[in-house]
């Protein structure tokens, strides 16, 4: 085989293979890979194709990496993530930088870079699941523990000169609501259990119903069969 093996995987590889010198500018290789990820040529500037929102974290990445080069204690590998491409498709990149060291001198700066865009969505999607999350928290906490809070006092007026079993039954099935309410509310917030546990003896369960005792009977009868 003519051409270098170890090349001709880094070729072929769908994430961007890069080399830097250890100025952190030159570059000395990018593999294939970086036009079809970053979406232009290899020979555009790195720093033109990156989102401005994101150039003070790489501008930070690359002071960080000079700065423990100047220290002669690079780290073993330095992470960035940054949204970078053409303008038109939202591309989200991380990479990762190791420097390389010859002679106990880092020679040079060497990294992949991988396309997580399908990931940083994901993250976007779970972070408005939890806004809306928030925003039912607080709709319950607001919009109906207040009314009902007004319901539970006229009821509780009404009651101090009326002995209706009516009021009574009222005033009990909005004080369950209420607490329904909290429950929901602390359940929303990440307070709350889904349910009351209780430990049970394995061995009682699994013989069923008609062999237990009468406790351990009434647990078996609770749970879902």
């Amino acid at each position: 085989m003519s051409t270098d093996p170890f090349r001709q995987i880094v070729d072929h590889l769908t994430e961007v293979i890069w080399m830097l010198e250890a100025d952190l500018e030159s570059v000395v290789y990018v593999n294939p890979a970086y036009e079809s990820v970053v979406g232009v040529t290899p020979e555009c500037d790195p720093a033109a194709v990156i989102h401005p929102d994101n150039e003070r974290e790489a501008r930070e990445w690359l002071a960080e990496i000079r700065a423990d080069i100047a220290d002669g204690n690079p780290k073993r590998e330095y992470v960035l993530q940054v949204n970078v491409g053409d303008g038109e498709t939202e591309r989200w990149l991380e990479t990762v930088g190791v420097p390389i060291v010859e002679d106990g001198e880092m020679v040079g700066l060497a990294g992949i870079s991988s396309d997580v865009t399908e990931y940083v969505e994901r993250e976007r999607q779970l972070e408005e699941q939890v806004e809306r999350l928030d925003q039912f928290a607080s709709m319950v906490s607001h919009d109906l523990r207040n009314p009902l809070s007004v319901a539970l006092s006229h009821l509780e007026l009404m009651r101090a000169g009326n002995e209706s079993a009516s009021v009574e039954t009222a005033i009990d099935a909005l004080e369950r609501i209420e607490t329904i309410t909290d429950e929901l509310l602390d359940l929303a917030q990440g307070n709350g259990e889904t349910g009351e546990r209780e430990r049970v003896s394995l061995t009682e369960v699994s013989r069923g119903p008609g062999t237990t005792s009468t406790a351990a009977r009434r647990r078996w009868t609770s749970i879902p069969q």
